[in-house]
C-alpha cells in the first residue's frame, strides 16, 4: 500500500477534488498510447512544473473517477508498482512515467495532474495493448519492440499513421520534440551514440483533436573494424599463426615418409610410378616435397 504523509494526502485530495468538481480544468488533448505486451514505454506529461508538485494517477477504462490508483508524487513512486518509475530532467520540471514489462493490468487511463499558478492542469493518456490493427505503426521493429542501431552509423526511424485523415506526425524522446511533418508518414534520422542506449523514441500522430502514439526502444551495438579487431586480439592471432605453421610442417613430414616408402617397395626402373603417386596426393596447397635419389 502506498502510504502518504499528511502533506501528500492533502495534495492528492486537492488534486482529485479539482479534477472531479471543477469544470475549468485545462485539459491537454487526450492521447492513446499503443504498447506491446512485455515492452517498455514512457508516458509524457505535457507540462513542466518546477515550483508545484506533479502527481500521476490512473483509472480503469470503464470509469475515470472510480477505483483510482495513486502512482507517484514527483519522484516518489508507489512501492507496490515496482515496474513503474518517474523519469526526466526534474530540475526543469519534467516528470514522465516509465512503464516496464507492460501487461494487461496496465491497460488503463493515466493522468498527470498539477496546479501551476493556481491553474489546475492535467494530461491524460489511455494505454492500450498493441494489436495488428493499431492506427499507428513503427517500421523495422523486432519482437522485443526495439530497433537496432550501430554507433556512428545513420539510422532512420519511420512511422506511419494508418488513419484515413491527414495527420501531423512527430518524433520525440523523453518529452523533447525531435521533428514534425504533415501527412501520414514521418521519418527521423539519427546517428546513435553510446549514451542513447535504451532510449525511448515516441511517434505521435495528431488529427481532429485526437492523438495516437507508439514508442520504440533503441538498442545500440558497437561496430569494430577488422584492423581494430586484430589489434585488440594480437595473442589469439599469434597462436593461430603458430598452429597453422605447425600443421604445415607435420604434413610435409608425412608426405616425405609416404614417398620414401614408395621408393622402397617399387622397382628402381619405375620412377614414373613414384612421380604419378605424388601427383594424386592433392597437396597443391601444401609445401612441395622434392624427390631425391636414395
Amino acid at each position: 500500500m502506498f502510504l502518504l504523509n499528511r502533506g501528500h494526502s492533502c495534495f492528492f485530495g486537492k488534486i482529485l477534488l479539482i479534477l472531479m468538481q471543477i469544470g475549468g480544468v485545462i485539459n491537454e488533448t487526450d492521447v492513446i498510447e499503443y504498447v506491446k505486451e512485455n515492452s517498455t514505454t514512457v508516458l509524457e506529461c505535457s507540462f513542466k512544473s518546477i515550483s508545484g508538485s506533479v502527481a500521476w494517477i490512473r483509472f480503469p477504462m470503464s470509469s475515470k473517477n472510480e477505483g483510482h490508483e495513486v502512482i507517484a508524487k514527483n519522484r516518489n513512486v508507489n512501492p507496490d508498482m515496482e515496474h513503474i518509475k518517474v523519469v526526466g530532467n526534474h530540475t526543469i520540471g519534467e516528470y514522465n512515467l516509465l512503464l516496464q514489462q507492460i501487461t494487461k493490468a496496465d491497460e488503463k487511463i493515466y493522468k498527470c495532474v498539477s496546479t501551476i499558478n493556481k491553474k489546475p492542469l492535467e494530461t491524460e493518456v489511455s494505454v492500450r495493448l498493441s494489436t495488428s490493427n493499431d492506427e499507428i505503426q513503427i517500421l523495422n521493429v523486432n519482437e522485443s519492440n526495439t530497433v537496432v542501431g550501430f554507433i556512428g552509423i545513420s539510422l532512420i526511424l519511420k512511422c506511419i499513421s494508418e488513419h484515413q485523415h491527414p495527420s501531423s506526425i512527430s518524433w520525440s524522446t523523453n518529452g523533447n520534440l525531435l521533428c514534425e511533418s504533415q501527412g501520414n508518414v514521418s521519418a527521423y534520422e539519427l546517428i546513435p551514440k553510446e549514451e542513447q542506449q535504451n532510449a525511448i523514441y515516441a511517434c505521435t500522430a495528431s488529427y481532429i483533436g485526437k492523438k495516437i502514439r507508439k514508442s520504440v526502444r533503441l538498442n545500440i551495438l558497437i561496430t569494430i573494424s577488422k584492423d581494430s579487431y586484430e589489434r585488440q586480439q594480437p595473442a589469439a592471432i599469434a597462436v593461430h599463426n603458430q598452429r597453422s605453421s605447425s600443421r604445415a610442417s607435420h604434413l610435409t613430414a608425412l608426405v616425405q615418409q609416404y614417398i620414401t616408402r614408395l621408393k622402397t617397395y617399387l622397382p628402381t626402373s619405375q620412377p614414373a610410378a613414384v612421380a604419378h603417386a605424388g601427383k594424386h596426393l592433392n597437396i597443391s596447397r601444401r609445401p612441395r616435397v622434392k624427390l631425391t635419389e636414395m
